[in-house]
């Protein structure tokens, strides 16, 4: 019998085949025709099933995707941040050496 699955890196639907369900058993779990284990939710009936499946697993990735990018983004703003500080740290650092070469520590 004909099954579905999606290829996430080639963004397609494959067509797989199966051996039908025992009586009473449901299809699930069971192996497509290249010996991938069939689930519910990685194997479907259709090829619109399969396809919805995709398109909300790309939709997903693409989400994560931008929230991790906007994380990086905060991280840069704050680790430059952090940097600025540093740099005045070592300003001041730098005058209270110079000032204790000259003879002026407290």
């Amino acid at each position: 019998m004909k099954v579905y699955t999606y290829d996430f890196a080639t963004a397609s639907v494959v067509e797989r085949t199966c051996e039908p369900p025992e009586p009473g058993k449901g299809l699930w779990p069971a192996k497509d025709s290249t010996g991938a284990t069939m689930y519910d939710n990685t194997h479907f009936a259709t090829h619109g099933e399969a396809l919805a499946k995709l398109r909300r697993e790309v939709e997903a990735a693409l989400e994560m995707g931008a929230r991790e990018r906007q994380r990086l983004r905060q991280a840069l703003v704050d680790v430059t941040n952090e940097l600025a500080d540093h740099a005045e740290r070592l300003v001041k650092v730098a005058g209270a050496e110079a000032e204790a070469k000259e003879g002026h520590s407290p």
